[in-house]
């Protein structure tokens, strides 16, 4: 009799084999508490770049905001941190998202503060669609209906959609408890756009930042503003003349900004309206200033440069970054640096509290030691695209920057060589002293 071959049924076998009883064991995400999944949720929200952070450019997340995202782990995930309200504060979004999603996320984080970056269309074609209008139009009541609990909106669009969210939907509407806004107009090309007039609650209101385009606002809104970044914008912010105020045409001629800390200028030029400056700000509460593409074309400009020196200067500053001046520029700075008339034995440096110095796509070629002397107390020195021998060659000496040890280039960590003064001679040594007497008991 012939002997016959069959397949083998796997799962036959399986069921057909004696084993004990089998007891399911749940995945580990199951049998962590709820406390350490929110704590992960929470860690994995706080590793994204804050806003504003100077070393970082932040992103929009191409299609899910990054809560969302993180939250479709798993489904025992999913619904642990859909109960972590304070974790849905801050939100990313952008031209996809449906108005009905949006409000459901919204709704999520109830009462708490709410923080909103927005990427919007860049394209006029893509709000031109009647269904893409009313789309827009429902983002912008749902964002309106929660104005009141925002303390932190970021819109990045082109002028066009800038002209419809101001001038429609965010019009007359108060940001009582708004502290960070940040506007990026993403078409240099196009004309500066002036957004406003917009209001803030002048208690609350912290940060502000504007690239390619300018806001309008009354000069009371900035009493509490701490951190101010005009990229390829306008100087009128930082003219006392040429803001809004209440009680025009009586002008305050004390700066609005008191509590200015952090300042960057971008390719943006102050206006000079007087004779004399009449910044908006205080430059005593200044403790670090970005001066960023800053050119000389014409002989006015010269002025722009020597005024923005001027206003912009304090002995208590803190960090310095100058970033792709040009020639011209960077020669201005250094005949600022120049010591005043006074005895050198009484002149005080002109930087004497900055500890972090930053040079970007500078030419050192024309350092000097005033340059050297100006900055005695800097322990952290960033050169980032340009040739630093000249500066390394300087560093030699042990008296410039005498509390420097290292220094970055291009994120490259350089230990300091100096060269040691020569010790004094070995006949003009001290002699050793004599041995003490034994005392005699």
């Amino acid at each position: 009799m012939s002997q016959q071959y069959h397949t083998f049924d796997l799962n036959s076998m399986m069921y057909a084999m004696p084993t004990r009883g089998f007891i399911p064991v749940a995945a580990p995400v199951h049998r962590m508490p709820n406390e350490i999944l929110g704590e992960i949720f929470d860690w994995l929200l706080r590793s994204r770049v804050p806003p504003l952070q100077p070393q970082a450019r932040r992103t929009f997340t191409p299609t899910l905001a990054t809560p969302m995202l993180v939250s479709h782990v798993c489904s025992h995930w999913r619904r642990v941190v859909l109960n972590i309200v304070s974790q849905w504060t801050y939100l990313e979004m952008n031209s996809t998202r449906h108005p009905d999603v949006f409000a459901e996320l919204v709704d999520r984080s109830k009462k708490f503060p709410l923080g909103l970056a927005i990427a919007l269309p860049t394209l006029n074609v893509e709000l031109c669609a009647e269904d893409r209008q009313v789309e827009f139009r429902k983002t912008f009541k749902i964002l309106k209906s929660h104005a009141a609990r925002l303390r932190c909106l970021h819109i990045r669009t082109n002028n066009p959609t800038f002209f419809l969210i101001f001038s429609k939907y965010l019009k007359k509407v108060n940001f009582s408890a708004l502290e960070t806004l940040i506007l990026e107009q993403v078409d240099p090309r196009g004309r500066m756009y002036h957004v406003g007039p917009v209001t803030f609650n002048p208690t609350t209101f912290r940060t502000l930042r504007l690239e390619n385009i300018v806001i309008e606002c009354d000069a009371t809104c900035l009493a509490s503003l701490q951190t101010l970044y005009l990229i390829n914008s306008s100087g009128t912010l930082l003219d006392q003349t040429q803001l809004s105020h209440a009680t025009y045409p009586l002008i305050p001629t004390a700066p609005t900004m008191t509590r200015l800390r952090d300042l960057k200028i971008d390719k943006t030029n102050i206006i000079p309206t007087t004779a004399l400056p009449t910044p908006s700000f205080t430059s005593a509460s200044l403790r670090r200033l970005h001066l960023a593409r800053i050119r000389i074309p014409t002989e006015q400009a010269v002025r722009f440069v020597d005024r923005l020196l001027y206003i912009t200067y304090t002995p208590l500053l803190e960090e310095l970054i100058l970033d792709d001046l040009d020639p011209d520029a960077f020669l201005r700075f250094m005949m600022h640096l120049e010591a005043p008339p006074t005895p050198p034995a009484t002149a005080t440096p002109k930087y004497a509290r900055v500890r972090r110095l930053s040079l970007v796509k500078l030419n050192l070629a024309i350092l000097n030691q005033n340059f050297m002397n100006a900055f005695p107390r800097v322990v952290e020195l960033h050169l980032v695209e340009l040739n630093p021998m000249p500066m390394a060659l300087l560093l030699e000496d042990p008296a410039f920057m005498p509390y420097l040890t290292s220094f970055r280039v291009n994120h490259l960590c350089f230990r300091r060589v100096t060269i040691a003064p020569p010790g004094p001679p070995l006949a003009l040594a001290p002699a050793p002293a004599p041995p003490l007497p034994p005392v005699n008991n």
